[in-house]
């Protein structure tokens, strides 16, 4: 069972955590009865099965009406923030942001971020490191973290001073191997 929340995935390329926050996302959204909007950062490979929509009624609909799931690939900021904007007044919604690390400067996702139990929008997020990819605004959200095989020597140092895995533990871990940890 996958519980409601943010939810951050962090690894390398080809450790598995785009699969496994899809795959929960996916989880939570048949649990309570939602949609599921992918946000496809960078057109990945792994996300090209779910149907790819361009912002507009048709994604909504399928979305929030169909309960179904859907794909964007924002074209800019611009897109990507009136995409965030619909669904921070909309709310009621499963959000999948596959390499968050573009977006992670929009004011409209570090404040749905913050509101996303008042807003019923559990939020997924993957990404290679902690630092630029996610910003502290995020981070201060509380959410569980999804530990996969790292190599950026910051978040390494990041992962053991605040949540005691090491460096040797992290660099061993198999694709699709993680530690779940929180604050």
């Amino acid at each position: 069972m996958v519980d409601p929340g943010l939810n951050v995935y962090i690894g390398t390329t080809g450790t598995g955590k785009t699969h496994k926050a899809i795959r929960d996302a996916i989880e939570l959204a048949g649990q309570k009865r939602l949609g599921v909007l992918v946000i496809d950062s960078r057109g990945a490979e792994n996300l090209r099965e779910i149907p790819e929509f361009r912002p507009g009624l048709e994604l909504y609909e399928t979305v929030y009406h169909k309960g179904g799931i859907a794909r964007v690939v924002p074209k800019d900021e611009i897109e990507f923030d009136a995409i965030m904007g619909v669904v921070d007044r909309t709310g009621r919604v499963i959000l999948m942001i596959d390499e968050v690390a573009a977006w992670a400067t929009s004011k409209t996702l570090q404040n749905l971020c913050r509101v996303w139990r008042h807003k019923q929008v559990s939020i997924f997020l993957t990404t290679q490191k902690i630092g630029r990819d996610i910003e502290q605004t995020i981070l201060a959200c509380d959410p569980q973290l999804y530990l996969f095989r790292v190599t950026n020597p910051r978040t390494l140092e990041w992962c053991e001073r605040w949540h005691r895995v090491t460096e040797q533990r992290l660099r061993a871990l198999k694709v699709g191997e993680y530690y779940k940890v929180t604050f």
